[in-house]
């Protein structure tokens, strides 16, 4: 530099020019110079080339290159300034700041240190610990706020920590929170306190549990009456000495804090002239000096945006926390209910250095009992109603059990868990089957165009679909919900034969000759529903004796497709149907099923109709639901197998008539000793074997009957109304 200088001059002298010349040209040489280094030295230790800049530079440099000059430094050191506004406690800690950064730049505020330093003579600590954020926010057990309105509040910082007008009252708020771990969870010990005091991982609080019982005489397990205010004074202490390096308060600004949180009468109070924080200590201040020079020393404009950025990023800071901690608390559950696993929870620390202590915990407790409530339902799936009913029970505590509560938990987490499991088994119980009970062997169905395999596969659950309805307790079904929207959809996809023959190919296979049950096919029908409307009509008929014997899958199909292209007339004759079947059924006449039901009657007089067969209406009813008679003075329809009992001479004594089966029936029920109730009176068993020959019946299924007493039902001793089935009776002499 001093040579350009020399030379500056000796250009000069040479070309005549003034020393008003010179001594610009020995500016700009200079500036230019300084720009230089600055530029070199920015890229190494850019705050050592702001502060060289803001003490020295910018005195010797034209306004124009020093404004570049300036720029260029500023977006340097940028990041690192807010570093350390961020160590510093960031802007809200700042405005309090009082230990060593304020003496440095000799702003000490006098108000607010006296607000700070609590009752009496406070002990000399280091400077350190004046200027952490527990100091200068009078909250020396660094709690947060999360909801709480704590006497003395007066604000909080971007991470949530709470700001009280004086140690006392951010003393009085933490001895309130250990004496609710104490009153409501039952926690009274160093080693339970600090545990879920301490946001901070394994290692650091068992240091943090060491050094309390090391300072208090104690045992980590030993049982501690915060109630005590010796105690609590001592377990104050020791932790404020771990919280922020010491304790930095007279024993009676501890003792005011102390009493006042556990009611006794007398606390010491703050003098009225000692001064208290307010508000206004804590509102954004851009004058506040911070004792950093560079800091300090920038224009008004660039030190407010670095306070609020740092506000901003602090408050981005604590959301991102969330954010990051949602993830994996949703990971964990996730994994809970496909593998069981639980392992991976975020621990109560995690949740209480986001959300604070009492909103920490809540949210802790209430994930891991959302993880535990997963982690059940994994393991039922597959489980049996009676498995899971077996385990409640087992887990009931008896009254006087040490861990009643905690077992109770776990049973109520066992109990909410089996009855989601059921409510969603129920809704496609064959999914659960196919996929958590291998041992059955069934398949998913997913190629119905393919009916061989299509059909093996039915057949080869009708072997235990009842075992899997008993099983989770739910309806029979022998398809799920998927696999049943997949056959409404190929079967929509054929024309009217095609539908007709593969219909009977599934009635034909689903039926089982050897025991007559058409169970299966019913559940089929059931299971198609109102996907395909017609399909789960045509299996429904074909469930029933008389649908068996006479095709009615196919007669349905084909009368149907007769029905909508009016190749006959068998719509005319829907008046008499209604009317025959009037007061005979046990819905509502004009509901979706008693429509359904006239409508499958009307096919199958259509099909007859057009095959040249039996086409009276009489028959189609009989083929559908079955042949409709009168008994003791009311329309019933009889069972559909006792035609084929009237066959035999040797089964009743009357060739199969419907009175005879009811004479059986009711000296059967007459051995038994049972009685019924009529108009409200329990009557004899011998009465009531004769109210089932004589009483007006109402037919409500295949063979079923209820016994009508006027507009009521004559009911059992539990005040049901009795069901007359006279399946059994007649399966029985058939047989």
């Amino acid at each position: 530099m001093a040579s350009l200088m020399d030379e500056v001059d000796y250009q000069g002298k040479i070309g005549g020019k003034s020393p008003e010349w010179i001594a610009r040209q020995k500016d700009n040489y200079a500036a230019l110079a300084y720009a230089s280094a600055y530029q070199q030295m920015a890229v190494e230790d850019p705050y050592g080339a702001l502060k060289h800049y803001q003490q020295v530079g910018s005195t010797k440099m034209s306004p124009d290159v020093s404004r570049k000059t300036y720029a260029l430094l500023r977006e340097r050191v940028w990041p690192q300034l807010q570093e350390t506004v961020d160590a510093m406690g960031g802007p809200e800690a700042i405005g309090l700041t009082q230990g060593s950064a304020a003496r440095a730049a000799g702003k000490v505020d006098v108000r607010v240190s006296g607000a700070q330093a609590g009752l009496g003579t406070p002990p000399n600590v280091p400077d350190k610990v004046l200027n952490t954020i527990g100091y200068k926010f009078c909250n020396p057990l660094n709690i947060k706020v999360f909801g709480n309105n704590w006497s003395g509040m007066v604000g909080q910082d971007a991470r949530g920590h709470a700001i009280f007008e004086t140690p006392q009252d951010g003393i009085c708020a933490a001895a309130k929170i250990l004496k609710t771990y104490a009153s409501k969870y039952g926690i009274n010990t160093v080693d339970g306190i600090v545990d879920r005091f301490c946001a901070a991982s394994d290692s650091v609080t068992r240091a943090y549990i060491s050094n309390v019982c090391k300072a208090m005489g104690v045992n980590p397990g030993e049982a501690l009456d915060v109630k005590d205010p010796q105690v609590m004074t001592k377990l104050i202490s020791a932790m404020m000495r771990q919280e922020i390096g010491a304790v930095a308060y007279s024993q009676e600004t501890i003792t005011a804090g102390v009493h006042k949180a556990l009611g006794i009468a007398g606390a010491a109070e703050q003098p009225t002239d000692k001064p208290r924080l307010t508000s206004k200590d804590v509102a954004f201040n851009p004058n506040v000096k911070t004792g950093d020079p560079v800091i300090d020393a920038l224009p008004l404009p660039d030190k407010i945006k670095l306070f609020r950025a740092s506000r901003q990023r602090r408050g981005q800071q604590a959301q991102q926390a969330k954010v990051e901690l949602k993830r994996s608390v949703d990971n964990v559950l996730s994994r809970a209910i496909n593998t069981g696993d639980v392992s991976e929870l975020p621990d109560v620390a995690d949740f209480i250095s986001v959300y604070g202590q009492d909103e920490g915990v809540r949210m802790h407790a209430e994930v891991e009992k959302q993880a535990q409530l997963n982690a059940a339902i994994h393991s039922m799936p597959a489980m049996s109603v009676g498995d899971m009913d077996a385990t409640s029970r087992a887990l009931t505590p008896q009254k006087d059990d040490p861990e009643y509560a905690t077992r109770m938990e776990q049973k109520a987490t066992w109990d909410k868990a089996a009855e989601k499991v059921k409510t969603e088994r129920a809704k496609d119980p064959m999914r659960f089957a196919i996929e958590g009970i291998p041992e059955l062997g069934f398949k998913p169905i997913t190629d119905w165009s393919n009916q061989t395999l299509t059909i093996q596969e039915l057949t080869n659950r009708i072997s235990s679909y009842k075992d899997v309805a008993k099983r989770f307790g739910t309806d029979a079904h022998i398809l799920t919900k998927t696999e049943a929207t997949g056959l409404c959809q190929a079967f929509a996809n054929m024309d009217e034969d095609h539908q007709a023959e593969y219909a009977q190919k599934l009635s034909d296979a689903i039926f089982d000759p050897v025991t007559g049950d058409s169970g299966a096919l019913a559940a089929l029908a059931t299971d198609i529903g109102k996907n395909h409307h017609l399909l789960s009509i045509a299996l429904g008929v074909a469930s029933t004796p008389r649908g068996r014997e006479n095709n009615g899958a196919l007669r349905q199909i084909k009368g149907s497709y007769y029905r909508r292209n009016k190749v006959n007339d068998a719509n005319k004759d829907e008046p008499e149907i209604r009317q025959k079947l009037d007061g005979v059924l046990p819905i509502p006449a004009g509901s979706p099923e008693y429509e359904d039901l006239i409508n499958a009657v009307l096919n199958d007089h259509a099909y007859a109709l057009q095959a040249g067969g039996s086409s009276d209406v009489d028959t189609a009813i009989e083929n559908v639901i079955g042949p409709v008679a009168e008994h003791n003075g009311a329309k019933i329809i009889l069972p559909s197998r006792l035609s084929q009992a009237s066959k035999d001479l040797m089964t009743f004594t009357k060739l199969g008539s419907f009175e005879d089966v009811l004479q059986v029936y009711s000296k059967d029920f007459l051995k038994g000793g049972k009685k019924l109730v009529y108009r409200n009176q329990v009557v004899s068993p011998e009465q009531s074997a004769r109210l089932i020959n004589t009483a007006p019946l109402k037919w409500v299924g295949d063979g079923v009957y209820f016994i009508r007493d006027g507009l009521r039902y004559v009911t059992d001793e539990k005040g049901e109304p009795f069901r007359l089935d006279l399946n059994d009776t007649i399966s029985r002499r058939i047989k």
